[in-house]
């Protein structure tokens, strides 16, 4: 199985901003690849307006991949242990075609995944990296999730297994968020 990744991403080299442009590239990339569309297509064809079709693509995330963190995951992708990710060294972002094949996601990798599916089928999407302590630094960031635009309601819509069913209260416990528009 071939994984193709950013590579491992040495913390301090790239920021926030950084890294959401590399995850914003891989989901523009990947949101015409067959098989992105053929499930999102297959999730989503039967429900008509557009949240609907974002709590749609989340459940099917949560019935059919797993959340597991870089460490676990770099382990064994690269042979690499866990004292690579202790203070942050370390980032791995998947394409969405990798986490597909893998079936393997952390919060990175599935935000990119949610956004090139929301681009497959027409709705706009954009990246939230969310602080949830003001010890970071402004450049250090906790979490990063999708949101898809509901052009009918006018409103963006938090999409994020990982955190799912608490994301009404990570939005409340979140101190800062950054934005990043995929296309």
């Amino acid at each position: 199985m071939a994984v193709e990744i950013t590579n491992l991403i040495p913390a301090g080299h790239y920021s926030t901003q950084d890294v959401l442009a590399i995850m914003a590239d891989f989901a523009r990339r990947d949101h015409a690849d067959p098989k992105v569309q053929n499930i999102v297509f297959r999730v989503t064809r039967d429900v008509r307006d557009d949240t609907s079709r974002m709590l749609a693509i989340r459940n099917w995330i949560l019935a059919n991949l797993t959340y597991v963190k870089d460490p676990p995951e770099a382990k064994r992708l690269f042979n690499l242990s866990g004292e690579h990710f202790e203070h942050g060294e370390l980032e791995m972002i998947k394409t969405p075609t990798a986490t597909l094949e893998t079936r393997r996601y952390d919060c990175d990798c599935v935000a990119t995944l949610i956004a090139a599916m929301l681009m497959a089928i027409g709705i706009q999407a954009r990246f939230a990296a969310v602080k949830f302590h003001n010890n970071h630094t402004d450049d250090e960031f906790s979490h990063v999730f999708a949101q898809g635009y509901d052009s009918r309601t006018g409103t963006w819509v938090t999409i994020d297994p990982v955190s799912y069913p608490h994301e009404k209260q990570m939005l409340l416990d979140t101190r800062s968020a950054k934005t990043f528009l995929v296309g």
